[in-house]
Order: structure tokens, then sequence, then C-alpha cells
């Protein structure tokens, strides 16, 4: 293995634009397959245990638990029909972390459909696994009155 000025010896070489947009896409299209399927299992294990989610309470983040519980009652009640994903920007790449924004379409079973517009830290963990450690809500524009996915 080769040595990189700055990195421990066993370290992996730097990222570039091109690894990280892969690893970007690869974890949405895991979103977007875990809600299609209504798989709750797959969908959290893209999750960090540690996930803080900013821009959807007055005060403070939803956690863990509060993603888990707002995913299982959509899955649950057959509520979310499908999340899909569109203009990526990367604002940050380290080599154990990418932050980038991105806007996400949730689509209800009634039709109706939300567009949020936030910003996404994804953390390469222990386990080898990327998943989201950081989101923040910068805009939710709503696209019908009838959207209602969380009791």
């Amino acid at each position: 293995m080769g040595f990189y000025p700055g990195l421990h010896p066993h370290s992996a070489p730097p990222m570039d634009q091109t690894q990280a947009e892969k690893i970007i896409h690869h974890w949405l299209n895991g979103l977007t397959y875990s809600a299609a399927t209504r798989d709750l299992e797959g969908h959290m294990e893209l999750i960090s245990r540690r996930v803080q989610v900013y821009g959807v309470l007055k005060e403070g983040a939803i956690d863990f638990d509060g993603w888990y519980k707002r995913r299982a009652y959509e899955f649950g009640n057959n509520l979310l029909d499908s999340l899909s994903y569109r203009n990526i920007d990367i604002i940050s790449i380290a080599q154990r972390e990418i932050i980038f924004t991105v806007l996400e379409r949730m689509k209800a079973t009634n039709g109706a459909s939300i567009q949020v517009e936030k910003e996404v830290c994804l953390a390469h963990e222990s386990d080898d696994v990327w998943r989201v450690s950081m989101e923040t809500i910068l805009r939710i524009t709503l696209h019908s009155e009838k959207f209602h996915l969380t009791p």
C-alpha cells in the first residue's frame, strides 16, 4: 500500500468527486428501494444511530428513534408511495464524510407530494457502511393540501 502525505500509512487514499458521487447515489438508491418495498429494517440500516435531523421541529432535532417511529408508521399504514431525488450538489468531501444538498420528493399513496430541500451528511461508520448522520431541512414545498404522512 502506498503512503499519502498527511494520512496514516494504513489509511485509504483521499476520495475524489466520482467516488463521492457513487457513494451518494448508492445511498439514495437504498432509500428509494427501501421505501418502495416498505423495508423498514433495510431503510434503517442506512441511518446512523446518532442521526440528528434539524429544521423539522421548532426546537431540537429528530433522532434515530424518531426517524424509526415515523417510517414505521408510514410503511405500516401504506402512506408513503415513493421517494425520489434530484439536484445533488456536493459541498464537502472528506475521507469518512460527505456533505451534499439534494431535493427529495416524497409521494404519498393518496397522490399528494412534498419536495424537501435538505443538506445531508453521510458518515462512513466503523462497520464500513455509509449512513446519514445529520440532515438539515432547508425548505419544504407542499404540492397538495391532502398530504399527511405522520399522525
